[in-house]
């Protein structure tokens, strides 16, 4: 069963004064895949999964009538490794949610991250999708006609020796991922660092079980005619073990790789979606706590953050609208994805360093905002060339030398990129939306062309 968008409530179920609406999980012993949580409350659903995974059942506190939920399904949480996926169908959103309960880790057997993994193809013909209905069927047949056969082997003492197997030499090989993660100064990937180091060390069993029941998949037919033989189920299942080991390896190993990429993304995704003044002051921040090498639980007035030379105007600017707005309120995500937040204090702006987050080496990747290093910007003394040219420019003179553009039309023509005469910038040109922001919040009205 696949499950395109999951709650806790369309999973689990609800109560109502009419009486218990049971949920989509409830009963169910087939694989259950969950394709897309909820934008809220997925750490619910994780905890009910959690439950249902380790004992088979959860209770829902519900006010209106309590009730317990049963299953017996094979969970598989899929998601996309893409850092353009939306959140709720990215892996990096999926990982950081579940990382947060280290023992989740335990009850999975595999874990597969491969980008160059191929697609399955959805565009089959009716009658392809009636050829897998029908083999679907009859594999379901022979498996209900088997089941008390294969309920036999579970019990049978030398397959339980097999699953309680442990892979030590494995473990010690692969545990070197996990504790290099557990040793990095962001939180988050040492909390990474924690649920993969979980997984390795203790969700082998499920590895096996997944290993045994491919097994019988693969021998059904022989399970059902006769008499099983052990050993050479038990050979077959050690053959699928070992690929299953060389595929967790690999992504673990693609994991680590990529998971700080896929964050750094996911950083730049919501700085991008921040008003004009919050970017300027985030990125201030960085820069300075960056370039004075400044220690977690510093603490940096916005004024000092201020490159004057620089983008002084706009960002003084910046710095009214977080005395007259509530900058406070992002701090939930400024902490989680910068590691930083924001204090009011008698009409005086403040920001902390929590921690310090790969970001700070990766400052490129966010838009050249007001203080951005790569932007040169004039000295004093050619801002004031500039105002006199500006004046010029408007009684119909020029000066010799005088590079600024003080009115930039919008032909074909117009360089690439502009930058205000403050140092904000660069711009695409007078339609950039950025500019426009900029624009409405100092003032400014003029462009200056950009050669990077």
């Amino acid at each position: 069963m696949k499950v395109e968008k999951v709650s806790a409530s369309s999973m689990v179920g609800y109560a109502t004064t009419e009486g218990i609406q049971r949920g989509s999980v409830d009963g169910t012993e087939w694989t259950y895949a969950i394709d897309q949580f909820e934008s809220q409350g997925e750490w619910q659903v994780f905890r009910y999964m959690l439950s249902l995974m380790q004992s088979g059942k959860a209770r829902v506190d519900n006010a209106a009538k309590p009730f317990t939920v049963r299953s017996l399904a094979t969970f598989v949480v899929l998601a996309n490794s893409s850092p353009q996926a939306t959140p709720q169908k990215s892996f990096a959103f999926m990982v950081q949610h579940m990382a947060r309960e280290p023992n989740f880790a335990r009850r999975f057997g595999i874990i597969l991250f491969d980008k160059g993994a191929k697609q399955f193809d959805r565009n089959l013909s009716e009658s392809e999708k009636m050829k897998w209905a029908t083999l679907f069927e009859f594999f379901r047949a022979v498996e209900r006609a088997a089941r008390p056969k294969i309920l036999a082997l579970w019990k049978n003492e030398r397959v339980w020796d097999w699953l309680n197997e442990k892979p030590i030499a494995w473990i010690d090989s692969v545990c070197q991922i996990s504790d290099s993660l557990k040793k990095d100064t962001d939180e988050d990937v040492q909390k990474l660092g924690e649920f993969l180091g979980e997984f390795i060390a203790h969700g082998w069993p499920h590895t096996r079980g997944a290993a045994l029941n491919a097994a019988v998949a693969e021998n059904l037919g022989q399970i059902l005619a006769a008499d099983p033989d052990i050993e050479e189920l038990l050979s077959d299942a050690e053959n699928v073990f070992s690929q299953l080991q060389a595929i967790n390896e690999k992504s673990l190993r693609n994991i680590t790789a990529n998971f700080k990429q896929d964050r750094l993304a996911t950083q730049r995704a919501y700085f991008e979606s921040l008003p004009a003044y919050m970017k300027e002051i985030v990125y201030a921040v960085l820069y300075f706590a960056k370039s004075n090498s400044l220690e977690v639980g510093s603490k940096i007035n916005l004024k000092d953050a201020a490159d004057r030379d620089r983008a002084g105007n706009y960002f003084s600017g910046s710095i009214k609208l977080a005395r007259r707005g509530n900058p406070e309120g992002f701090n939930e995500d400024l902490k989680a994805k910068f590691g930083l937040e924001l204090q009011k204090d008698d009409g005086t702006v403040n920001a902390v360093i929590w921690d310090k987050r790969d970001i700070w080496d990766n400052l490129d990747i966010l838009s050249n905002m007001g203080v951005s290093k790569k932007i040169e910007n004039p000295s004093l003394e050619e801002d004031q060339r500039l105002d006199n040219s500006q004046e010029k420019g408007r009684s119909g003179e020029t000066s010799p030398g005088q590079n600024h553009v003080p009115n930039v039309p919008d032909s074909p023509d117009v360089p690439e990129l502009f930058v205000c005469r403050c140092g904000a910038g660069p711009y695409k040109g007078p339609s950039d939306k950025v500019w426009r922001d900029h624009k409405e919040l100092t003032g400014h009205s003029e462009l200056r062309e950009y050669h990077p």
